[in-house]
């Protein structure tokens, strides 16, 4: 294979089907793509709709009338359920005065810990952790109460009443409320106390944040600090021991969280297995959308027509399906546990989840097709510099200013990158030129591509074919539940599951026919010999189609395998059972990999560790010792400890007027403990964060204020009227909830918690005496407007001092993390290759296995750089904007490497005779040049050094990897014109290639000579994949360093003329 290297190197891939010579039509550039020439140029905004159409779009309540279907409707009835029975618990006079003065935060909890779509075990999860934190913040209120009564020494409740008596502010028939009234006078006030309960709300917000960061829900968290806030701000007033006083937050909490449960499991009740399930059908549906446009898109493929490009549209929707599926880890232990009536056992989840997993990622091989065949394209346009070299430059500013001066200081930044662009394109144009290689041109990239969409394009029709019986069949499995007990129901169920099994089995013997009639080497021959105009297209064709059947049959084979699964799980389970953690059912699906008896993983274990290079090793039981008070030393120091701590400051400063005497009085009968509340969940570590929540919180208090406002005024109060307009705005405040699309469900949530408030509130204050009475309707509107404005701007500090942390921070530290992680998958795809050498039968693990684990884990932290960019839209560029295009490229370039590395692991997974192939293929891919290795781990170490450092890069690196290995591929194979030997030739046909050099017959020898039963093999395909992946992964490589070069910028000023020498290129890259 290695002689159609040239062409695999500097050509390649073309991932075509049926063509009609149209222009692509599934993928329409709908938006910027971040991988597009020109990612630094401002968009050029629409003018073709009216602004009056715009501005409708904009206010048009989406959220409702998009979601008036059946499915949105059960989980809209459930939230809405569960908060309107709060509001009736709230509104009958015996059960409200039984929960207490703070009956709307039944309702308040409803909206944040809402019920609708949640799984059972789900809401009994997040519903127990609601009031486990209740309770929790009620025990600091329990601990800080007695320390001070003991301060007090020991005070009863007795002694104050009757010293209130003796005084005479307090009579025997008044005692009780009139003792109520006294103590938030703030009379019982004193500092030493007032310090116990700052330190108690210090280390109870630090505590909160801490659980907060261990994943727990965060419902759980926001009812806690508001449990908290409330029963310290209130009972520091106390002069006595009165732990009761918390139950008036405990009891509203709790009674909300049983409610919540209630609902869930009454009101359209489904199970982990049935949302796991129902989300992946989801994820599956939008897999068969993809697919049908790539179908198309494959069908009417041509690389001339500019067109062409919309292939990243592809690339970008399959990255987001992906992207779904780590958030369905959540629903794995739950699983595990809990009952259900399904047709999935656990046993078959397992073996389901780690086969959709696979398809997935083999599902996004597709792209890297179309990106080789853009290579291609470049190569006959002449374009030699790296496509990714655009970004390297300071880009548009007409998104920032056109003035000339801000032109001039954009300008006044140096290129990056400029001596290795301009070396590639020299080395390639003299070593091609030195080969005598005759570029493909555009034409002829054309005419291959047709050749594979004429010929093949049934290979890749059958695998839309099969997603489609896979969406059908298991879209009727999760169906057949306990519903389908209801009479007429159950036959029903079982005629679509049969449906559903005939079906499968038919697209099964299609998949297998096909991948029959692609695995014809004979065929395959006939189409080579038929399809050759030249040596170049020959090469080109070959690669191309390698490639492509690579692609399809593993798609294919990976939809067999979920397809076998399902047939399996036909007949060992044909209908639903109960199931539980007792019962986890059996299955006799086994993996069509075969299993190796030692699955020992010690090949993998690290050679290699850090050292301290201020120490040796420790050397007796002293220095064991420091070494972990050295680490409990820097525990210390951690700046997230250190944060929470500082956001405890922050919330104590916003309370401090609760624990003076002078202003305590005043804040509690303006019931202003929500300025304190709005400070704590207003504490963010980043500015991006902190920014966006700000204004967020800002705009939707006003809005809920006025909602709460009207709502207010039209039920006047009244017992029957107000339940009535708290049922109407609430259900639509349930669809706001639940559909309305922002980057932070900030918004969604404080639009519905302001309403309720100003709602809650006015009635409270209304029908009841309180202590603390500030009226209804625009008297409470305005002061929870005014506690959101105060809290918001306290809560800013924590971000702000002692100074401020970006988001842009953590961003380039989670990418270093990746590029440095890569590092690591290379070295254990190397590894796990060589071991198959030495034990042939040795598979990777369908599931839990190492490599394919750590490859996931890297996928896991690329998805997440997506979030990460959504809150650095949201800071504000004091210095300059944010780079944003860069980072988006860099974020697709270490996606694509990921990619590529779990591909190439399959690939070495499949090689039947790794004995004799695996070493060949290494020594194409490059893998076993110690020199290439090393220049290749160098890279990654100073790229993702100076990512997380900041500091500049060399000016002068050598990040053309790509070009080495084709050097490595000349000397090892001398690919000359006419001189092509690489293992493909049948024997003695060395000669007969250098006599028909001399005669300028190449093409005609060649296509004699060729060994197609190799080239067509199994393990002959997988070697020209490998080739081809291992180019696209240093090409990749490259663009990394140059655009690392391209955010940090470039140190030590060599003057690169020195080294335009013709002795220097040869030392580079010999010519022959």
């Amino acid at each position: 294979m290695s002689d159609d290297v040239t062409s695999s190197l500097l050509s390649v891939e073309s991932l075509v089907q049926n063509v009609a010579f149209e222009p692509p039509l599934a993928f329409s550039g709908s938006s910027p793509d971040p991988e597009s020439h020109h990612e630094d140029q401002a968009p050029i905004a629409s003018t073709n709709i009216p602004l009056w159409r715009r501005v409708l779009e904009y206010y048009r309540p989406f959220y409702i009338l998009d979601h008036l279907t059946y499915k949105d409707s059960k989980v809209v009835l459930r939230s809405w359920v569960q908060v309107f029975v709060g509001v009736v618990l709230a509104t009958v006079p015996r059960t409200s005065r039984w929960i207490g003065n703070a009956t709307y935060l039944m309702q308040i909890m409803s909206f944040i810990a809402v019920s609708g779509g949640k799984l059972v075990q789900a809401s009994f999860n997040e519903n127990f952790v609601v009031v486990l934190f209740a309770v929790i913040s009620w025990l600091f209120e329990v601990v800080s109460l007695k320390i001070c009564n003991r301060l007090r020494g020991g005070i009863t409740h007795h002694q104050v009443t009757q010293a209130l008596i003796d005084e005479g502010s307090c009579t025997v028939e008044n005692i009780a409320s009139c003792f109520e009234s006294q103590v938030y006078t703030a009379r019982y006030l004193e500092t030493r106390t007032s310090v116990i309960f700052i330190f108690a709300l210090i280390i109870g917000i630090a505590l909160f944040g801490y659980l907060d960061s261990l994943k727990y829900p965060r419902s759980g968290f926001i009812a806690g600090l508001i449990s908290l806030i409330i029963t310290l701000c209130y009972t520091v007033f106390y002069p006595t021991f009165q732990p009761m006083v918390g139950l008036s937050v405990i009891k509203p909490l709790g009674v909300g969280a049983a409610i919540a449960f209630a609902v869930s499991v009454v009101i359209f009740p489904h199970t982990s297995s049935y949302q796991y399930l129902d989300s992946t059908l989801s994820i599956l549906k939008s897999l068969k959308v993809e697919s049908t446009n790539n179908l198309r898109f494959f069908h009417s493929i041509k690389p001339s027509e500019g067109s062409f490009s919309n292939y990243k549209e592809f690339k970008k929707n399959v990255h987001a399906c992906k992207g779904k599926i780590h958030a369905l880890d959540v629903h794995v232990p739950m699983i595990e546990r809990e009952f259900s009536y399904s047709r999935f056992n656990q046993l078959h989840l397992k073996s389901f989840r780690a086969l959709l997993r696979s398809l997935l990622h083999v599902s996004s091989g597709y792209d890297s097709l179309y990106e080789m065949i853009q290579e291609k394209k470049d190569w006959a346009d002449d374009n030699l510099t790296r496509r990714v070299s655009v970004v390297s430059q300071n880009g548009s500013i007409a998104s920032h200013g056109d003035s000339k001066f801000f032109t001039t200081i954009h300008e006044s930044y140096k290129q990056v990158g400029e001596y290795e662009n301009n070396r590639r394109v020299t080395l390639l144009k003299k070593k091609i030129l030195n080969l005598g290689y005759q570029k493909l041109t555009i034409q002829e990239l054309d005419f291959v591509t047709s050749i594979i969409q004429t010929n093949c394009s049934s290979l890749i029709e059958v695998t839309d074919r099969g997603l489609q019986g896979i969406v059908s069949w298991l879209e009727n499995a999760n169906d057949f539940r306990i519903f389908a007990l209801w009479p007429g129901k159950w036959n029903m169920h079982k005629q679509r599951q049969q449906e559903s099994h005939e079906s499968l089995e038919k697209v099964k013997q299609n998949i297998i026919e096909e991948m029959e009639t692609f695995s014809s080497i004979p065929k395959l021959e006939e189409l080579t010999r038929q399809a050759s105009l030249n040596e170049e297209t020959l090469l080109c064709l070959i690669s191309e189609l390698s490639l492509y059947l690579h692609l399809c049959k593993n798609h294919c084979r990976h939809l067999l395998r979920i397809i076998d699964l399902f047939l399996v799980m036909d007949k060992e389970q044909p209908y639903p059972k109960f199931l539980s953690y007792f019962t986890k059912g059996t299955s006799s699906f086994e993996d069509d990999v075969p299993k190796f008896e030692d699955e020992d993983t010690s090949f993998l274990d690290s050679q290699v560790q850090a050292r301290d290079p201020d120490a040796n090793a420790p050397s007796n039981v002293l220095n064991l010792v420091g070494i972990q008070v050295v680490k409990v030393y820097h525990f210390l120091l951690h700046p997230q400890l250190w944060f929470l701590i500082r956001a405890g400051g922050v919330v104590a400063l916003a309370a401090t007027p609760y624990f003076v005497r002078t202003t305590a009085q005043w804040y509690f009968n303006n019931r202003l403990v929500w300025v304190v509340i709005m400070t704590a969940l207003s504490t963010f570590q980043t500015t991006g964060q902190s920014v966006y929540v700000f204004g967020s919180k800002l705009v939707y208090s006003f809005y809920g204020s006025l909602l709460g406002l009207v709502g207010w005024y039209i039920s006047r109060g009244n017992y029957y009227g107000y339940p009535v307009v708290c049922g109407v705005i609430y259900l639509y405040l349930v669809y706001y909830r639940h559909f309305a699309k922002h980057n932070l469900v900030v918004p969604n949530v404080l639009f519905a918690v302001t309403t309720i408030l100003v709602l809650g509130t006015s009635f409270v204050d209304l029908k009841y005496s309180q202590v603390a009475n500030i009226g209804s309707g625009w008297r409470v509107a305005y002061t929870r407007f005014v506690s959101v404005i105060v809290g918001l701007c306290i809560g800013f500090l924590a971000c702000l001092f002692p100074k401020p942390h970006s988001s842009r921070t953590d961003l380039r530290r989670l990418l270093a993390k990746i590029i440095s992680e890569s590092g690591t998958i290379h070295c254990y795809v190397s590894k796990f290759a060589l071991h198959r050498v030495e034990y042939p039968n040795y598979h990777i693990k369908t599931s839990d296995d190492l490599i394919v684990n750590t490859t996931r884990k890297n996928f896991r932290r690329v998805a997440k750089i997506s979030s990460l960019m959504v809150a650095l839209t949201h800071e504000i560029p004091i210095s300059g904007s944010w780079p944003e295009a860069k980072y988006a490229k860099l974020h697709n370039i270490l996606y694509d490497i990921t990619l590529i590395y779990f591909l190439l692991l399959s690939i070495f997974d499949q090689v039947e005779d790794p004995e004799e192939w695996v070493p060949i293929m290494l020594r194409k891919m490059g893998w076993s040049s110690a020199s290439l290795n090393g220049d290749l781990f160098g890279m990654i170490h100073m790229s993702s050094d100076a990512l997380l450092t900041r500091n500049q890069l060399p000016k002068i690196t050598d990040s053309n990897l790509s070009v080495k290995h084709l050097e490595i591929l000349t000397n090892r194979w001398g690919i000359a014109k006419g001189k092509l030997r690489d293992g493909f030739y049948r024997a003695a046909a060395n000669s007969s290639l250098e006599h028909q050099s001399r005669e300028g017959d190449v093409h005609e020898s060649v296509m004699e000579n060729l060994d197609f039963q190799k080239i067509y093999s199994h393990d002959g395909q997988l070697s020209n994949v490998s080739l081809i992946l291992a180019h696209m992964l240093f090409e990749r490589l490259d663009q990394v360093m140059i655009v690392v070069k391209s955010l940090v910028g470039e140190k030590y000023d060599f003057d690169i003329s020195g080294l335009e020498d013709p002795e220097e290129d040869s030392k580079l890259l010999p010519l022959k």
